[in-house]
């Protein structure tokens, strides 16, 4: 049986760190799998996926503002899934928003800034 969650985790930010820890903690250690996107990314298509399962107001969170242009901020602010995916692999290890939670039953995802929405997201859907 396939994990019910995924972690896209960066080892060495802290707020992954504790999203990691957290479900550590919390879940079963076969339903969940943290994918190190620094070293094994995932693709334009799997970013696709996860980028529409999140709530249309975390859509822009997804994206490491620091790390684009004005132009690109306009552009993942205003723009749809693939306008965000579109930024974000340019360069996908500075522009992804760390860490980022799927929830791939409910078809729900977060962005763990702030780690709340991570919380909120495995308390609505609990094992």
């Amino acid at each position: 049986m396939a994990a019910r969650y995924t972690l896209y985790h960066h080892p060495t930010c802290s707020k992954s760190i504790n999203a990691l820890t957290h479900l550590q903690t919390r879940l079963q250690p076969t339903s969940f799998n943290a994918v190190i996107y620094t070293t094994t990314p995932p693709t334009a298509q799997t970013l696709k996926e996860v980028f529409a399962l999140l709530p249309k107001t975390q859509l822009p969170t997804a994206v490491r503002p620091d790390e684009c242009s004005e132009a690109e901020r306009a552009q993942v602010q205003n723009g749809s899934v693939d306008d965000v995916v579109d930024v974000v692999m340019v360069d996908i290890v500075k522009r992804l928003q760390r860490p980022i939670l799927v929830d791939w039953i409910a078809g729900k995802a977060a962005v763990g800034r702030p780690m709340d929405q991570i919380l909120e997201l495995l308390e609505e859907n609990k094992e």
